[in-house]
């Protein structure tokens, strides 16, 4: 309809004339026979009106998983996946609901055993995109920051499109956070952190909870590090894959109650290797 308005602006605006408003008519009829002639005879023959349309795939997905048409709606996020891999977060976050209604949590049978650990890589799928485009919406509020300082004389000074990528990058980082709560994550001092409760305190809380049963301490997991989320490591903290990998083998799935040392590069042979 919006589209059709905007086709036929022009003669909306001169309706006076004798030739644009019989022109106008003729246009709004075909366009309502073309509406008459799509089928409606089951709420699945939506699909086809939003085919390789990803924003209305994910919102009719939805709207099928609300309505526990489960299997419809995963096909459309699958195809949103397959069209768009670096832009289908939502549809990663919205296809691993569907696998979690599709599952029965008190049997857990094999198929159930199978997508509870479809719905696991989803959602980690979809963090790892709500990431992305937190970092990306940080990145060009830099760059434009960047050009507006070099730039002082000739751009206008608007700070719109900044504050609204930082909007945005909290937003998407919200969203990759309430992933990690889900699946539950490292609860560190820092995460006691508020504007009444500060370090050394928020140690003490930590320690605390840890004595008293109601946190558990760290557990390294090796199944969970993918190769390059080793190679960061690495090069983050100048410990070398090798190194890495042997601790992982090592202390897989045991807890760490002492520090442990890994031998790291000297600060220079570091820096000169990049």
């Amino acid at each position: 309809w919006a589209f059709w308005l905007d086709e036929n602006g022009e003669l909306i605006n001169n309706l006076s004339n004798l030739k644009s408003r019989t022109a106008l008519d003729k246009s709004l009829n075909k366009f309502l026979s073309q509406l008459a002639s799509l089928k409606c005879e089951n709420v699945k023959d939506w699909v086809a009106w939003v085919d390789r349309y990803p924003v209305p795939m994910v919102k009719l997905g939805k709207y099928f998983l609300r309505n526990k048409i489960f299997d419809t709606a995963i096909t459309l996020f699958d195809s949103v996946i397959q069209m768009e891999p670096n832009f289908s977060a939502a549809a990663h976050y919205y296809k691993a609901g569907a696998l979690g209604n599709m599952i029965n949590w008190e049997s857990m049978s094999e198929k159930d055993q199978e997508n509870k650990g479809k719905l696991e890589n989803e959602m980690i799928q979809a963090a790892k995109l709500f990431e992305k485009l937190g970092n990306e919406a940080m990145k060009n509020s830099a760059i434009v920051s960047k050009m507006k300082c070099s730039n002082k004389q000739g751009i206008i000074q608007i700070d719109a499109y900044e504050e609204q990528s930082k909007n945005l990058a909290n937003l998407y980082h919200l969203f990759s956070q309430s992933i990690g709560d889900i699946f539950g994550h490292a609860v560190m001092p820092r995460s006691f952190e508020n504007y009444s409760l500060k370090d050394p305190l928020t140690f003490k809380v930590h320690q605390y909870l840890l004595r008293d049963g109601i946190l558990n301490h760290s557990v390294v997991s090796k199944q969970n590090m993918s190769q390059s989320e080793v190679k960061d490591l690495s090069c983050g903290y100048g410990v070398s894959v090798s190194d890495l990998n042997n601790f992982l083998v090592k202390w897989d799935a045991k807890m760490i109650k002492k520090l442990s040392r890994i031998q790291g590069r000297h600060e220079t042979q570091f820096v000169s290797t990049f």
